[in-house]
């Protein structure tokens, strides 16, 4: 992508296919749609959040303050000599 910034005639490949498709946006679909395609995107991702949000909100209910947790972190305790919570306790 760099080479072809700098204005050379390049190809690309990546092993990786979230890369391919980060290289084909960049390269392809950006410069055919423009801005038009930035504005459509927020309008799905936000289409798609909304969704998430009502979908999941009997497993994400909000806190006294009224903040909204976006993922809770699960950990296990596991026996030896002592007991050690494998993640430290949060504040």
């Amino acid at each position: 992508m760099e080479a072809l910034r700098l204005g050379c005639d390049v190809f690309a490949s990546d092993l990786n296919p979230v890369a391919g498709l980060i290289e084909k946006v960049m390269l392809e679909d950006i410069p055919r749609y423009g801005p038009g395609l930035a504005d459509e995107l927020r309008r799905v991702g936000a289409e798609i959040k909304s969704a998430a949000e009502k979908e999941l909100a009997e497993f994400y209910p909000a806190d006294p303050d009224g903040a909204r947790p976006i993922a809770y972190l699960w950990a296990r305790t596991v026996r030896c000599e002592a007991e050690v919570l494998l993640v430290p306790k949060s504040h």
